[in-house]
């Protein structure tokens, strides 16, 4: 039988940014030395705080980065570093956010891909927020819905080598247990939020910019037409009536990044409305 410590995958630093700091550490310390006390127009104790800034900042950010480790298995994901270490269990998982963004030299040669990965526990609280306002005589009460405090959050990137694989795990031992929690809640009835999108049985809500969310009608499913993941961003199009009566087709457009549960609210939007998922995309698995 396959035990976890069998499974267990481990991620050291990123060692293209191990070599840049060391090429920092050594430029500033090249360009202390040149450094002339008796030619500054700073008092000379500042010239040499300015020359062990130089050198001290890219070193105590490699002693960091050579120290972090992460390993990944069955269970759940363990962080250790230079100052301290954590851990989470995969249960215990209630949002994770994860992107990828390739810079392009001119538009066309790809230098680099930058990954951003964060999980949050302990996110399922909410608050309720009332706002009363007064123009004139006229009473306006808003409510408004303010996600809870995560108990513990975890946050890193591509300071670990092979970033694109522990992506790949993320999604993979994190989709069945967030999966089982939106299905559940979403045949209760329930409003699931990703991020500015929220899915329920009626349609999508879209909120902008974090502004009355409560106010945002949701759109129906049959006014959905499709949906596009395309450079790292997820956009839903949709029709909708303006003031005038006219029906028009509008995009609503987010980075991928900033979607909570990206994956799961991908699964869910093709099992609601299959025939509009985006071609080429990998739905998770809904068993």
């Amino acid at each position: 039988m396959e035990t976890a410590s069998d499974s267990t995958e481990s991620f050291g630093p990123n060692w293209i940014r191990v070599a840049l700091l060391v090429v920092a550490a050594l430029v500033g310390y090249a360009f202390g030395q040149d450094l002339d006390p008796s030619h500054a127009s700073i008092p000379g104790w500042a010239v040499s705080l300015a020359k062990a800034v130089m050198v001290a900042v890219p070193a105590v950010l490699l002693c960091w980065l050579l120290s972090v480790r992460l390993s990944v298995d069955p269970v759940g994901l363990h962080y250790r570093s230079l100052f301290g270490h954590a851990d989470m269990r995969w249960d215990e998982v209630d949002e994770l956010y994860a992107g990828a963004v390739t810079t392009l030299l001119y538009g066309i040669i790809p230098v680099g891909t930058r990954y951003r990965f964060k999980l949050k526990s302990g996110t399922s609280t909410e608050q309720r927020l009332e706002k009363t306002r007064y123009i004139g005589k006229v009473q306006f009460t808003t409510t408004a819905t303010k996600n809870g405090t995560p108990a513990r959050q975890l946050s890193f990137g591509s300071r670990f080598f092979r970033a694109e694989r522990i992506g790949e795990l993320l999604n993979e031992f994190t989709f069945p247990p967030l999966w089982r929690k939106a299905t559940q809640q979403y045949n209760d009835g329930r409003e699931l939020s990703f991020g500015d999108f929220r899915i329920n049985r009626f349609g999508v809500k879209i909120d902008l910019l974090g502004l009355f969310p409560e106010l945002s009608k949701p759109i129906p499913w049959a006014n959905v037409r499709s949906n596009v993941v395309e450079k790292g961003s997820f956009m839903l199009i949709y029709d909708a009536t303006d003031a005038t009566g006219t029906t028009k087709t509008y995009t609503a457009k987010r980075d991928v990044a900033q979607i909570a549960n990206f994956r799961v609210m991908m699964a869910l939007l093709q099992q609601v409305k299959p025939q509009y998922a985006p071609s080429g995309y990998p739905a998770g698995k809904s068993t």
